[in-house]
């Protein structure tokens, strides 16, 4: 049987990061979704953020490259490979990390991180 790769969500600055260099961990996750190594989950609120954050004047002011087709592009290819979901509750939950483990526990979520 295969295993189901891992389930994974992003805060808006992995996206940034990962327009902005190309490389690097940022960028290598990116990489993992796009692969199929990884299931990326997407909410209204970080959809909103990845198309607004990184055409703020002062990072398109230091990273030319950062251009409206440019970004409108690398959405466009994450949400053709990711799960949308229903905007999560306004308030964070509360993380508490699992004693013995390295997976982090919220009331609703467990995030492990992924052993690539």
């Amino acid at each position: 049987m295969i295993p189901t790769p891992p389930r994974v969500v992003f805060d808006s600055v992995v996206f940034v990061q990962a327009l902005i260099g190309g490389r690097g961990p940022a960028a290598a996750c990116i990489e993992r979704v796009l692969a199929g190594e990884a299931i990326l989950f997407l909410s209204d609120a970080i959809r909103a953020e990845m198309n607004e954050v990184p055409l703020r004047p002062e990072l398109t002011a230091r990273y030319p490259h950062l251009n409206p087709p440019r970004v409108k592009a690398f959405v466009q290819e994450l949400d053709a490979v990711a799960v949308l979901t229903a905007t999560p509750p306004i308030r964070p939950l509360p993380f508490r990390a699992i004693p013995g483990t390295s997976h982090i526990r919220t009331s609703r979520w467990l995030w492990t991180p992924p052993t690539w």
